[in-house]
């Protein structure tokens, strides 16, 4: 793959809908280990709440960030070597980092003057301009 081919990537709308439901679970995650590091920096997460997280980070690593830049910066829990609290903030606050740049750069928005309106969309592989119509654009075939 060249590097005009990572510009020219877009999301599927699935990914789309990856993004919204694993980002939502991810903030609980977040905040919830951040408590237990404020009690206990150096404590490990056992192996089940590292399989929790995981089930959120991994969809977010390998589907949804896969192919933006910040995705060689995500990393997963190690389950072989329980990694403490203080480890696992760290590396949620990279994935919410990479939500905030894929938020960034695929939710757009443009001005429609005849209604003096702005339109926010997720500029997307079937839909990457967002308010195209495209039963208009079959009745423009026929």
């Amino acid at each position: 793959m060249n590097d005009s081919d990572d510009e020219e990537w877009l999301p599927t709308e699935k990914n789309v809908e990856d993004y919204l439901l694993h980002t939502k679970m991810l903030e609980s995650l977040a905040s919830e280990v951040r408590e237990l590091s404020k009690k206990k920096q150096e404590g490990a997460l056992n192996l089940t709440k590292v399989k929790m997280v995981n089930r959120v980070l991994k969809p977010l690593h390998d589907e949804v960030f896969a192919k933006i830049p910040t995705a060689a910066f995500l990393d997963l829990l190690d389950e072989d070597q329980l990694p403490n609290n203080s480890d696992a903030v760290l590396i949620i606050s990279q994935y919410e980092a990479a939500i905030k740049d894929f938020r960034d750069t695929y939710y757009r928005k443009w001005f429609r003057p005849e209604d003096r309106q702005w339109i926010y969309f997720w500029a997307t592989q079937e839909n990457p301009f967002g308010g195209e119509d495209e039963e208009e654009d079959e009745d423009a075939d026929q």
